[in-house]
């Protein structure tokens, strides 16, 4: 059995998530199904997303898109109650060096941009969906490998511009993350769909409940970490409305 909630993984999360997940797996066995102890957070999130054992899962909208979940069942989208964007929607920020002169993104699109992954759509769909809506393209993306390396590629001047999720950015903010002193949001993209739980299990309705009801009941502390204020069944139109944007030329940087 295999469980992993990876998307938003960091050290003032892993607790939260923990104590999270350890309420979901009492529920499902509440209910009859079989759950591990513990999230696994070792594996990288494709090969579990291929798991015939695969309990629950965490997809970004693009490679859900892309076909990367190997036909498992749709749970819900986390809903992180992100500004001014539907529930269960996150959007991007584009930030910049603070020395960098135009705040409009779009006059970016000639340099490089810093993407985590060329399947997230927080770092390359949405920029790049974005610039395709106004007539322009990116033209150039360096693969960071995480949108912290994306921050800090920008910051070292490796990289022009870098669209960072605003759930992560809320977590690097509060890091204190050395990169973001040196940087500057100018903007955002529109807002898509967020994070969307999934599982092999073939029925979504005991997850949907469980996982709603472990979100309703995080301590106030831990819902300040994850952020996570509830589970929203999202309909197919505001997935297949975003197109799948081309891979742009790639190349691959470490911050220094």
């Amino acid at each position: 059995m295999f469980a992993s909630l990876p998307m938003y993984l960091a050290p003032d999360t892993a607790g939260p998530y923990g104590r999270l997940w350890a309420r979901i797996r009492d529920g499902l066995r509440d209910h009859g199904i079989a759950a591990p102890d513990a999230l696994d957070h070792d594996t990288p999130p494709a090969e579990g997303w291929a798991r015939d054992d695969l309990i629950l899962g965490q997809i970004c909208n693009l490679p859900l898109r892309l076909g990367r979940s190997n036909g498992a069942t749709l749970i819900g989208t986390c809903d992180h109650g992100v500004a001014d964007v539907p529930p269960g929607h996150y959007a991007s920020a584009y930030m910049v060096h603070r020395n960098a002169s135009a705040d409009d993104p779009m006059a970016y699109t000639g340099g490089t941009l810093a993407i985590n992954d060329a399947e997230s759509h927080s770092g390359w769909g949405a920029p790049q969906t974005h610039a395709a809506s106004l007539g322009h393209s990116w033209r150039r993306a360096v693969v960071s490998g995480a949108h912290r390396n994306s921050a800090a590629l920008v910051a070292e001047g490796t990289a022009d511009i870098a669209a960072i999720d605003l759930i992560t950015l809320a977590i690097l903010r509060r890091e204190d993350h050395p990169a973001l002193r040196d940087l500057r949001m100018i903007s955002q993209t529109p807002s898509a769909p967020g994070m969307t739980l999934i599982t092999r299990h073939p029925d979504p309705a005991p997850f949907r409940a469980v996982i709603s009801d472990a979100i309703a009941t995080q301590s106030p502390d831990d819902r300040a970490a994850t952020g996570l204020r509830g589970l929203v069944t999202l309909p197919d139109s505001d997935y297949t409305m975003l197109s799948v944007p081309p891979a742009p030329p790639l190349t691959t940087a470490s911050p220094a």
